[in-house]
């Protein structure tokens, strides 16, 4: 007896694209995200360039900052770039190290009436 082939032989094999099945929807474009990154927002980068600046007007390298932050280079490298999103409390102690105020890196922004206006007051409570 002879061996038995798994395979079938060419002439019982369907075609190619009968054997995939059915046709596949073609591929979806890749979805934007509706929510650009904060790290990208103009905002964001003149504090980054304010904290670079910092640092280079004490004549400091990043490794130096990363040793005195207890950090290494690359953190201090991705905050400055952005590659690494910074928390307030890094962007404390960044301010605390170069001797500045935290609001020194911040930009200005416009005023928008009662946002900043604080809480507003309470109304008596119901007896």
């Amino acid at each position: 007896m002879p061996p038995v082939s798994p395979r079938r032989p060419a002439a019982a094999r369907p075609p190619p694209e009968q054997a995939r099945g059915p046709a596949r929807e073609p591929a979806r474009p890749p979805r934007r995200n509706r929510f650009p990154s904060p790290t990208r927002a103009p905002e964001y980068q003149y504090m980054l360039g304010e904290l670079r600046a910092a640092r280079e007007a004490l004549g400091l390298t990043q490794g130096e900052v990363g040793r005195r932050l207890g950090r290494g280079d690359q953190f201090v490298s991705k905050c400055e770039t952005g590659d690494r999103r910074m928390d307030p409390i890094d962007l404390l102690r960044f301010a605390q190290l170069y001797g500045r105020p935290v609001v020194s890196f911040l930009p200005t922004l416009p005023d928008h009436g009662d946002a900043r206006a604080g809480p507003r007051p309470r109304a008596p409570a119901a007896r």
